[in-house]
């Protein structure tokens, strides 16, 4: 782990997959398997926005949506 992320942590701070030459070989399987897990389980579901809300991107590295709250609903077939 190089010292810049290093200073960034809070004491204590939880790495779930290690790092450095003590790096899980498995980290990339496990977060692919989770996507899955959560894409099965929320299939039912659908976000909606909140009335008197509206999307709003905000620009930084990646565009995100600032601040945006959501509903979940059921599906409709």
């Amino acid at each position: 782990m190089d010292q810049t992320w290093r200073a960034a942590l809070p004491d204590g701070a939880f790495l779930p997959f290690g790092s450095g030459k003590h790096k899980c070989i498995g980290d990339h399987f496990a977060m692919t398997e989770i996507a899955t897990a959560i894409a099965t389980l929320t299939r039912a579901w659908r976000l909606e926005t909140v009335p008197g809300q509206s999307v709003r991107p905000v620009a930084r590295a990646t565009v995100r949506p600032g601040a945006l709250l959501m509903t979940a609903g059921h599906r409709r077939a």
